[in-house]
């Protein structure tokens, strides 16, 4: 018996089955399977401790907020990149959940357009075209110098130092080079700023504004391209302490104008991503020294 009729022969019975006029059953086009440490990894950005399952014992269950918030953090926190799939098999498997559940969280965060849905083709994570990254940069300016004008007209002293004790763990960060740290807080003092108007809708759509502004520095980043800065930061407040509505306006356009000039919207960079490395550097955890 050759190679190849020995291997058939192999074959389980239920391979067999179907009757010999039976069309045969076309194999799915598979995806890139993400290995077990980067299926490890995922969870940990919501600070769950994994343990490994016993024999008949069942996994702790994974609520769906918690399976969002760890997929919206990689993707703003630029741990996985614009362009990367998602597939729901994978995510499932990560989370030890169903692919229905899954599915619920990647049509949430579609709808705030940090994942791309395709029919038959999955779900990936978003990929901003220049136009968009502009238009994105214009909305910033528009809302956030009204932000400004209004806090220099009402902001409390009170207010000013939480947001400065805001701005030292900022700068702390830096000073850590934990990147993710530094990206996550520069985008939430913008938002800090908003929320001191207690007006949702404001704050709400501002989020949105962040989140696709992270998603169009990890595709345009250049290496000269600047962070959100501490210093920065902390100039606004002493506009914002002064009561200088027109300074505090004037230095937020260019502050965010300065973001967009440090990037390359000439063309999009692609840049090659390697999920295992990603995934086994973010289950490592952010560096803590220097």
């Amino acid at each position: 018996m050759g190679q190849g009729a020995a291997k058939a022969a192999a074959k389980p019975r239920a391979d067999r089955t179907a009757g010999s006029g039976a069309a045969p059953v076309k194999a799915r086009p598979r995806l890139r399977k993400i290995t077990a440490a980067e299926m490890g990894a995922i969870p940990d950005l919501a600070a769950a401790p994994r343990r490994p399952a016993g024999r008949g014992s069942k996994p702790k269950s994974v609520d769906d907020q918690t399976i969002y918030s760890s997929v919206y953090t990689a993707i703003v926190e630029h741990i996985i990149l614009p362009g990367t799939k998602l597939p729901e098999d994978v995510l499932a498997k990560a989370f030890g959940v169903s692919r229905t559940r899954i599915r619920k969280v990647l049509q949430a965060l579609a709808h705030e357009n940090l994942v791309t849905l395709q029919h038959n083709r999955g779900a990936s994570v978003t990929k901003p075209g220049v136009q968009e990254a502009r238009e994105v940069f214009a909305a910033r300016r528009i809302v956030e110098t009204g932000i400004a004008a209004e806090l220099a007209r009402r902001v409390t002293a009170a207010q000013l130092a939480e947001l400065r004790r805001f701005v030292i763990r900022e700068l702390e960060a830096e000073h850590a080079r934990d990147r993710r740290g530094a990206i996550n807080l520069a985008g939430e003092f913008h938002l800090e700023l908003a929320k001191l108007l207690d007006n949702a809708p404001l704050t709400a759509f501002l989020r949105a504004l962040i989140s696709r502004t992270s998603l169009i520095i990890a595709v345009y980043e250049s290496p000269a391209s600047a962070m959100c800065s501490h210093a920065e930061h902390g100039i606004l407040l002493d506009r914002l302490q002064a009561g200088d509505a027109a300074g505090a306006v004037s230095y937020m356009e260019e502050h965010l104008q300065r973001l967009e000039d440090s990037l390359d919207l000439a063309a999009a960079r692609r840049r090659p991503v390697d999920l295992q490395d990603v995934f086994t550097r973010l289950a490592a955890g952010p560096k803590t020294g220097g």
